[in-house]
C-alpha cells in the first residue's frame, strides 16, 4: 500500500514524507488529510515553526507550481473530522503522537509539550514576586548608581523591574544599552543579597561567542560601577552557554539539570535570548528552582532562532505595562513615573508588568541613517525608507545592483586596508584582531555567488592580485578565520574569530581573544572547523559589530530576505553602512517576515493588534521547489 496522497506538494521534503508514511501504516489509516497533516506538521519544524495552522492551507490551492490549479488543499472540516478520528492523534494533554488544538493548530507531541510546559512555567514566574525585597534598602542602592542619571527612561524601568519580578523580558535594539542595564541589576540584587546567604547568579547565553563577549562587556563596568567587588560576591561562575550550564555533554541531548535535579541559584541571566529556540527555553525554565528570577535580555527584531521557536519575539508580543502597584515602586525608587504606552493589545497583567522595551538609542543619534534606516526597517515604513534612501546621510551608502565588480573590491580592499596594514606591520595579534572588526561584508547566503563562500573567494584573489597576502597557500599570514563548530577540548565556540600571524620564531600560529589582554592560540592543524572570514552570513554576524558594514543582497529574489534579516544586518553597523544591490528588493524584503507557527502568545492569553500588511506570497513553499534541498537553515549558515 502506497500511503501518500494522489498529489504531494513538492517543498515537502523526505524526512517529513517519511514521517507521515511511518504514521499512515503504523496506524493502518489510508487517509489524505492524515498524512498532509503529519508531513506539513513535521516540515514546520524544518522551518522553524512550532505547529501546523491548518487554517493555512485548508480549503487553498496548493502554493506550488507542480499543483494541478483546481487542486486544493482538504477543507479544514474535513480535514479536522479525519485527524479527530485517527488513533495517532490527540487533543492536549494526551500522548498521541500528533496534537490538534480546538483552534486548528496541529503540532508533533513533544514541541507542544515544549510550548504547553513553557507556557504555564512563564505564567507562573510572571505572577511571583520574590520575597525579602526591602523597599529602602533598593532606594538606597540605586541613589548610589554612580551611572544612574546617564540611563535612559527605559533602562530605569527595566533595571527595577528585573529586581521586583520574577520574570523580566528586556528587549532593545543596537546601541540601547542592554549589557548597561544588566550590569545595573547585578548591582542592586547584590545590594539586597544577605552576607550570610548570597544571591547565587548565574549569566548565560546561547553561544560560546556571546557568553565570552557578555563577560568582557561587563567587565568594563568594573571601575565606574563596581569597585569594591559587590557583584563578584554573588556571582556563581563565569557567563556560560546554556548547553554547559545545564550539565550537557558534547553532542548528548540529556543534561544534569531538570526539573528533578535543579540549578543551584536564585537568578539567571540569559543574554541573547531572541536567538534561544523552544526546546533549549523549555529545558532550562524547567530546570530554575521555582523561586528563581528569570531575567530575559534581547532583541525582538532580530533573526529568530536558527531552531524551532521564536520565544523571545512571541514574548514581547505581550504589551509592556507595568502595574500601578510596579509604577508606584518605580518612581518611588527612581524619582521617575514610567509613561503610558500606546495600548497594543491585550496581555494578563502581570505578564505586561514583566515586559519592558528599550527605545532610546546611545548608538544612532537623529542625524544617523543607519539608525533611521533600522527604524524605517523595524517599522515595515515605506515612507520613511523612501526618505532616508533619496538623501542618505553620510554613514550610509547604497550601491546599485549593477555596480562593477572592480568598483565593489576597491570599495572593500579600502574597508580592510586598516586590517592589512596592521598584519603587514607586525602589530600584536589584540591589535589586529582589533582592526579587523572595522569592517565586514554581510551576505544573506551562504552558498552561491553571491553568498560568503562567492565572496570570501573574490576578496582572496583580489588580495592576491593587489599582493596583499601571498598566492597559492590556504594558510597565509593575515588570514581571517571563523570557527563553525564548537571544540570543548580547545574551549573555541562556534562564531569565535581567528587570525593566522607569525611568531617571532617564523611558525603561523592563529590567534583567538581569550579574555582582557589575552589571547590564545593554535597551529592551523588543530583547526579542523574553520571558514575565511572576509565576509560572514547574516545569521552569523549576530551578537557582533563592525565600524563599517557592506551588506550584500542577492541579486535575485530569495525567500530568506525578509524584515528580521535586514534589521539584523543594518544594526551590525556602528557607523558605516555600504548597501549593495535592488532598492526595490529591499523594499519588497522589509514588508516580508520569516513565517513562524506557534502558539505561546496565545497560551500566554495575548492578543495583539493586526499584523503590518504582507504582499501576498507561498508562506512555505520554496522559490524554486524543484531545487531546494533541505531545511531553510542550511542555506543560511
Amino acid at each position: 500500500m502506497n500511503p501518500r496522497p494522489d498529489f504531494v506538494p513538492s517543498f515537502i521534503e523526505e524526512l517529513p514524507r517519511r514521517f507521515a508514511d511511518f504514521l499512515v501504516e503504523r496506524t493502518d489509516a489510508d487517509r489524505a488529510e492524515l498524512w498532509l497533516g503529519a508531513a506539513l506538521a513535521s516540515q514546520q519544524t524544518l522551518q522553524g515553526g512550532v505547529c501546523l495552522q491548518l487554517d493555512e492551507y485548508a480549503g487553498k490551492p496548493w502554493p506550488d507550481d507542480t499543483a494541478p490549479p483546481e487542486l486544493r488543499a482538504p477543507s479544514r472540516s474535513a480535514w479536522i473530522d479525519v485527524l479527530r478520528g485517527n488513533p495517532a492523534v490527540g487533543r492536549p494533554g494526551d500522548e498521541r503522537p500528533l496534537v490538534l488544538t480546538d483552534d486548528g493548530r496541529l503540532y508533533l507531541h513533544r514541541y507542544w509539550d515544549y510550548e504547553d510546559s513553557l507556557a504555564r512555567d512563564l505564567e507562573r514566574r510572571a505572577a511571583v514576586r520574590p520575597d525579602g525585597i526591602d523597599l529602602t534598602v533598593l532606594a538606597g542602592a540605586w541613589a548610589a548608581l554612580p551611572i544612574r542619571d546617564t540611563l535612559s527612561e527605559g533602562q530605569r524601568v527595566a533595571a527595577v523591574t528585573a529586581v521586583l519580578r520574577g520574570l523580566a523580558v528586556i528587549s532593545g535594539g543596537a546601541g540601547t544599552g542592554k549589557t548597561t542595564i544588566v550590569a545595573c541589576i547585578l548591582k542592586l540584587l547584590a545590594s539586597l543579597s544577605d552576607s550570610e546567604r548570597p544571591l547565587r547568579v548565574r549569566l548565560a547565553a546561547p553561544t560560546g561567542k556571546a557568553a565570552g563577549r557578555l563577560k568582557e562587556q561587563l567587565r568594563s563596568y568594573r571601575d565606574q560601577l563596581d569597585s569594591e567587588g559587590a557583584i563578584e560576591r554573588i556571582m556563581r561562575d563565569e557567563p556560560a552557554t546554556l548547553h554547559r550550564l545545564l550539565g550537557g555533554a558534547p553532542s548528548s541531548p540529556r543534561y544534569r539539570h531538570d526539573g528533578s535535579n535543579p540549578l543551584p541559584l536564585d537568578v539567571l541571566v540569559i543574554d541573547e535570548t531572541s536567538m534561544v529556540d523552544l526546546p533549549m527555553m523549555a529545558k532550562v525554565v524547567a530546570a530554575l528552582p521555582a523561586a528563581a528570577r528569570l531575567i530575559l535580555i534581547g532583541d525582538k527584531d532580530q533573526l529568530p532562532p536558527v531552531g524551532v521557536g521564536s520565544v523571545f519575539g512571541e514574548l514581547c508580543r505581550a504589551q509592556p505595562l507595568p502595574s500601578p502597584r510596579l509604577r508606584s515602586e518605580i518612581e518611588t525608587i527612581t524619582g521617575a513615573a514610567p509613561p503610558e504606552p500606546r495600548a497594543m493589545g491585550k496581555s494578563p497583567a502581570h505578564l505586561s508588568s514583566s515586559i519592558t522595551l528599550l527605545r532610546h538609542s546611545f548608538r544612532f543619534d537623529d542625524a544617523s541613517g543607519i539608525g533611521k534606516l533600522a527604524d524605517a526597517v523595524r517599522n515595515a515604513d515605506g515612507a520613511a525608507l523612501a526618505r532616508v534612501t533619496k538623501n542618505p546621510p553620510a554613514d550610509l551608502c547604497w550601491l546599485p545592483a549593477e555596480s562593477t565588480e572592480a568598483d565593489v573590491l576597491a570599495r572593500v580592499t579600502d574597508g580592510l586596508a586598516p586590517f592589512v596594514d596592521s598584519v603587514r606591520s607586525g602589530a600584536n595579534a589584540a591589535d589586529v584582531l582589533e582592526s579587523f572588526n572595522g569592517f565586514r561584508v554581510l551576505c544573506v547566503l551562504r552558498d552561491g555567488p553571491n553568498g560568503v563562500a562567492g565572496w570570501n573567494a573574490r576578496i582572496e584573489s583580489h588580495l592576491r592580485a593587489r599582493r596583499r597576502i601571498p598566492a597559492g597557500q590556504t594558510w597565509y599570514e593575515g588570514r581571517p578565520v571563523l570557527v563553525t563548530r564548537n571544540d570543548y577540548g580547545q574551549r573555541l565556540w562556534n562564531g569565535d574569530i581567528g587570525v593566522a600571524l607569525r611568531r617571532e620564531d617564523g611558525a603561523l600560529r592563529v590567534y583567538f581573544e581569550g579574555g582582557p589582554h589575552e589571547m590564545r592560540d593554535f597551529p592551523p592543524g588543530r583547526l579542523s572547523h574553520v571558514d575565511t572570514a572576509y565576509a560572514l552570513t547574516v545569521h552569523k554576524s549576530q551578537g557582533s559589530e563592525f565600524a563599517h558594514v557592506l551588506l550584500a543582497l542577492p541579486d535575485t529574489d530569495s525567500r530568506l530576505l525578509g524584515r528580521e534579516l535586514l534589521y539584523t544586518g543594518v544594526t551590525r553597523a556602528r557607523a558605516r553602512l555600504d548597501i549593495l544591490g535592488d532598492q526595490k528588493c529591499f523594499a519588497e524584503a522589509m514588508f516580508k517576515r520569516l513565517p513562524r507557527t506557534s502558539g505561546l502568545a496565545e497560551a500566554l492569553g495575548v492578543t495583539t493588534e493586526p499584523p503590518l500588511p504582507q504582499p501576498a506570497s507561498p508562506p512555505r513553499a520554496p522559490a524554486d521547489p524543484k531545487t531546494a534541498k533541505g531545511p531553510v537553515q542550511g542555506e543560511l549558515f
